[in-house]
C-alpha cells in the first residue's frame, strides 16, 4: 500500500504558480492606454507589473525606473521631451490606480499645528 500524498490528507503545499496563472486569467489584463501631446501610450495593467516597477514608483517615486522596470524607457524618454509635469504625472497615476480599482487617493492633511501657550 502507497502512502497518500500530502495533497490528499490535507497537508498539502500552496501552489502559487497555479493561483497566480488562475488570478491573472480571471483579471481583465486591460492594458491602460493614455494619451499626452497627441502620443497614445500603454501601460500593462497593474495587476501584471513586476514588483521592481512598483518598487520604483511607490518606494522611491522615481517614475523613470518605474517606465524600466515595464520596458518603456522610450515612452519615459518622450513623455519628458514632451514636457511631462508633476501635475500631469499625478493625474496619470490617479487614474491608473481608478482603472485598478484603487481609486483616486486622496492627499494628506497638514499636521496639525500645536497649541502654545504665552508665558
Amino acid at each position: 500500500m502507497t502512502a497518500p500524498k500530502p495533497e490528499q490528507n490535507g497537508h498539502g503545499h500552496f501552489d502559487l504558480d497555479a493561483a497566480v496563472e488562475a488570478a491573472i486569467a480571471e483579471a481583465t489584463g486591460r492594458p491602460f492606454r493614455f494619451q499626452w501631446r497627441g502620443k497614445l501610450y500603454e501601460l500593462p495593467n497593474q495587476k501584471l507589473w513586476p514588483i521592481a516597477a512598483t518598487d520604483a514608483l511607490v518606494g522611491s517615486g522615481n517614475f523613470r525606473d518605474f517606465m524600466d522596470q515595464l520596458g518603456h524607457v522610450a515612452d519615459y524618454n518622450q513623455l519628458v521631451a514632451d514636457g511631462i509635469n508633476q501635475a500631469a504625472l499625478e493625474k496619470l497615476m490617479n487614474a491608473v490606480a481608478e482603472q485598478s480599482g484603487v481609486g483616486d487617493l486622496p492627499n494628506s492633511s497638514p499636521p496639525r499645528r500645536r497649541a502654545t501657550t504665552r508665558t
